[in-house]
């Protein structure tokens, strides 16, 4: 089993409050619960968890039931296909596309502040993972779904709560996909046909293309003026279908190394 580079950090927190389905928005009150709160968040942390691929999660000290889920279920899960970090206010929305190939999905996100995620399939459905034989391990500030063969399409995922955060989706499939940035190279390997590629945020907005050529059976390389905010490498294509394919290095690189 390879290396986890997931960091872990332990607060004291009191219990969330959970939201109506119907509900758009969070509904706060004044002691709501959190776990990491400023006074105890490091967002060190976080920025090194992000630098190396993994996840910081925000686990009450009580919660050691989240590591074995982690431990088991991450490394089923190789393939990265949407990550988003930075600071909610309120509620955000990550549409995330599904492709055929994908056997099983991981969703695990953190928030400080942490009312609810939401997951709803392409029909705009929301879907709850224990009613089709998957997991779902719901803690104080994490949420870790496991969705077996889910419908291709694009999904949605809403995080409520406030404070920092953290979203990964990750799958089980055949198609994978990694990259590398080193003096404003970059070399991507993918057994992906056709393939485009381009750099995204932190939070997983687009900031620009990449032109990288050939440079061998499923390997692409090519240079580029990184721009001056972290970014991470994705790639898509669409396959025969007309699904949308896409995989992502979870690595969140700067132009500075």
């Amino acid at each position: 089993m390879r290396i986890m580079r997931t960091w872990i950090l332990l607060s004291a927190a009191a219990s969330c409050l959970l939201a109506q389905s119907s509900e758009q928005r969070a509904n706060y009150q004044s002691n709501w619960p959190c776990t990491g709160k400023e006074r105890t968040f490091d967002p060190v942390y976080l920025h090194t968890a992000e630098a190396t691929g993994g996840q910081l999660f925000l686990f009450d000290k009580s919660e050691t039931s989240g590591f074995t889920t982690i431990a088991i279920q991450t490394p089923k899960h190789p393939a990265t296909i949407a990550r988003s970090v930075g600071r909610l206010e309120n509620y955000l929305d990550i549409r995330v596309p599904i492709d055929p190939s994908i056997e099983s999905l991981y969703v695990s996100t953190t928030v400080q502040c942490l009312q609810r995620v939401i997951l709803w399939d392409p029909q705009i459905i929301e879907v709850l993972p224990q009613q089709i034989g998957g997991e779902d391990h719901v803690f104080r500030a994490v949420r870790i779904s496991i969705i077996p063969k889910p419908a291709p399409g694009i999904w949605t995922i809403r995080v409520l709560g406030t404070g920092s955060y953290s979203l990964v989706v990750q799958a089980k499939t055949n198609l994978n996909f990694s990259a590398k940035f080193s003096n404003q190279n970059i070399t991507a390997l993918t057994s992906a046909t056709a393939p485009r590629f381009r750099l995204v945020t932190e939070t997983g907005d687009p900031l620009q293309p990449l032109d990288l050529l050939p440079a061998g059976p499923g390997r692409y390389s090519g240079t580029v003026m990184a721009p001056p905010q972290p970014f991470r490498i994705l790639m898509e294509n669409t396959e025969e279908q007309g699904q949308t394919v896409q995989r992502l290095d979870p690595r969140l690189f700067n132009s500075g190394r």
